[in-house]
């Protein structure tokens, strides 16, 4: 079965057969880090505009209600004009 060639060489391929193993696995894990680090910076940019846009509206509505409430504390008052001001809102 086994001849005096055949065992020779086949200490050499699982010689080089381990350095390619070990080699293709940390390309593979080189490229899944890089991979997951693109996917994390992507989110957190998405994560970072989502939250702006969510201050911002926040931020509207906040003056909104102020305004709103400026004007109904001015009209209780006496204060308010003749009563056609338009109310924001």
């Amino acid at each position: 079965m086994f001849g005096i060639g055949t065992n020779k060489e086949k200490p050499v391929e699982s010689k080089d057969q381990p350095g390619t193993f070990v080699s293709e696995t940390t390309t593979a894990v080189v490229d899944k880090a890089s991979q997951m680090a693109q996917w994390t910076q992507e989110t957190a940019v998405a994560g970072k505009d989502k939250t702006g846009e969510v201050l911002l509206n926040t931020g509207e509505t906040i003056k909104n209600a102020a305004q709103g409430a400026t004007e109904n504390v001015k009209n209780t008052l006496g204060m308010g004009g003749d009563g056609t001001t338009i109310k924001k809102t």
